[in-house]
């Protein structure tokens, strides 16, 4: 029950990702959308983490961004804040049937 009410949650808080980013995820579902666009604002909102053992010189607002999808926000500020994670939720997002790489 938590893992359908805290998407709407997020996606309502002000501040929150929109719906124009999430539906340049490419997903077909709503519920998906909103899901994987949830877990991309908790990715941004988690702060900054290190890309590097001990090496936190490249995180952060002014790194390099995600090269493939340039024009999605949300996936260039969830990859700077933690590129692991966000390569990860890519890969799902791309199982699922979204962010078609044409």
């Amino acid at each position: 029950m938590h893992r359908m009410i805290l998407p709407a949650l997020l996606l309502a808080a002000p501040g929150g990702a929109g719906a124009e980013e999430c539906a340049e995820l490419g997903l077909r579902s709503g519920y998906l959308s909103a899901l994987f666009c949830a877990e991309l604002d908790a990715l941004v909102q988690g702060g900054v983490t290190a890309r590097g053992v001990g090496d936190d010189s490249a995180a952060g607002p002014d790194a390099p961004g995600l090269p493939d999808w340039p024009d999605i926000a949300i996936l260039q500020d969830a990859y700077r804040a933690d590129p692991r994670k966000t390569l990860e939720l890519i890969r799902r997002i791309k199982d699922a049937g979204g962010l078609s790489s044409d």
